[in-house]
């Protein structure tokens, strides 16, 4: 048997095609799945996962969080944070565009 994924994401269709993904290329189980961090946390410490992947952007704690929390509990877990989301605020705190525009001063090095 493979090891064991649990895939932790806001989004049901994302999580969706991760799991078919893994399911169809790997020999990967997926060993359970979470909607929002707080879920995460409680499935990782429950079923024990060998890889957890984490949203950076969800409800209830967010990915660093809950990859925060779980290394303190399963130091040596794997952690894999992604995101497809790009908020106006990280997760550190600093101000985010919501989408990239060129400035004045770009452009004119492209010149």
């Amino acid at each position: 048997m493979g090891k064991r994924i649990l895939i932790a994401d806001d989004g049901e269709e994302v999580r969706q095609v991760v799991r078919a993904i893994f399911e169809a290329r790997t020999s990967y189980e997926i060993c359970g799945e979470a909607g929002n961090g707080l879920e995460a946390v409680e499935k990782t410490l429950e079923l024990k996962p060998d890889l957890v992947l984490l949203d950076v952007a969800m409800p209830m704690l967010n990915g660093v969080e809950v990859a925060s929390v779980l290394a303190r509990h399963m130091p040596k877990l794997p952690i894999v944070l992604y995101t497809s989301t790009l908020c106006t605020m990280n997760c550190w705190g600093y101000p985010w565009p919501r989408r990239w525009e060129p400035q004045p001063s770009y452009l004119k090095q492209r010149e």
